[in-house]
């Protein structure tokens, strides 16, 4: 895996504070401690390393998992970035990046994280 850098250690703790409050916020503290764990053991590591380095790993090891209903965890993830960094970005958005098997869609799924993540909070 790629060094993390200053600016990847911040998203990535970002990405993890909000899916963490999303997915706890709606589900409970329970389910979510789950859903972190299993994502942990299949990826082998930090699910939101994996996540901001390799999108299309995170979301088939979701998928994995939870089958259609990854779809859903996204979107819960996704409501969760947009009430707290008050944005407006879909789900259809995100699932665009994270079923890409194009590496080059890589920098443009740093930039919009970026955006989003570095917004004053709601």
């Amino acid at each position: 895996m790629p060094s993390k850098g200053p600016v990847n250690i911040s998203m990535i703790e970002g990405l993890r504070k909000t899916f963490e409050e999303a997915i706890g916020n709606s589900l409970g503290v329970s389910a979510k401690e789950a859903i972190i764990f299993h994502l942990r053991n299949r990826l082998g590591g930090d699910p939101f390393q994996v996540l901001w380095e390799n999108p299309l790993a995170f979301y088939k090891e979701l998928e994995t998992i939870f089958g259609s209903g990854a779809i859903f965890l996204i979107k819960l993830f996704v409501d969760g970035l947009n009430k707290k960094f008050n944005s407006k970005h879909s789900p259809e958005t995100f699932l665009k990046f994270l079923t890409a098997n194009d590496k080059r869609l890589l920098a443009e799924w740093h930039k919009l994280l970026e955006n989003i993540l570095t917004q004053t909070k709601a």
